[in-house]
């Protein structure tokens, strides 16, 4: 970032997904102000707070920022069998409205298709959703509903991506040396189809 010759930046994680107009962020008030926006992760960081005062630093640059703290950062996933949360990402929220949201942050599991094959994700005839709520911690664990409140179906778009990926010849490399593309796609597309019936959440 700081050899490059552009003057405007978008840094997204492998695992991140914008789920709004690119081009809009660049156009954000906050960002217009600070010329740096980033979102905390929910865990607690490992640089001690006394280093920038030892260090002789004011701010991680000095320069102005704006940091989505963590209380305004939501989670999104579903409920098990017994009733129980179970988080699956993180929703990064519009610096300018709290109520919209700019990345979806999949944590956890990363789409690393092979591995999920191993685990077991894509066995059985039935699916439970996975991005069926979205849980507020500020206010003591309060869920609603991921899809009406984001107003689209996100999981079924992120396979449908997911679909048109492997549609791509990908013979040849390490990722597939143990399961074929071929097999994958018709994996990933089986799930897609489960996901565009699933009773819950209907496209």
């Amino acid at each position: 970032m700081l050899l490059t010759s552009f003057n405007e930046i978008l840094y997204l994680d492998s695992d991140n997904i914008p789920v709004s107009s690119v081009a809009d962020m660049f156009n954000d008030p906050n960002y217009l102000k600070t010329g740096f926006v980033s979102w905390a992760d929910f865990w607690k960081r490992s640089t001690n707070y006394n280093f920038y005062s030892m260090a002789g630093l004011t701010g991680v640059t000095g320069d102005t920022s704006y940091l989505i703290t963590g209380h305004k950062t939501k989670s999104f996933g579903y409920k098990n069998k017994q009733g129980a949360y179970v988080g699956q990402g993180i929703l990064q929220t519009d610096p300018s409205n709290f109520s919209k949201y700019w990345f979806l942050h999949i944590n956890y599991p990363k789409l690393d298709l092979v591995s999920m094959f191993k685990k077991g994700f894509f066995k059985g005839d039935k699916l439970e959703r996975k991005w069926t709520f979205i849980r507020n911690a500020q206010e003591d664990g309060k869920s609603v509903p991921f899809r009406q409140t984001l107003g689209k179906d996100l999981e079924y778009e992120v396979w449908k991506i997911m679909t048109s990926i492997l549609d791509t010849d990908f013979k040849g490399f390490r990722l597939f040396e143990e399961i074929g593309n071929d097999e994958m796609s018709d994996y990933v597309k089986a799930h897609l189809v489960r996901l565009e019936h699933s009773k819950l959440e209907t496209r």
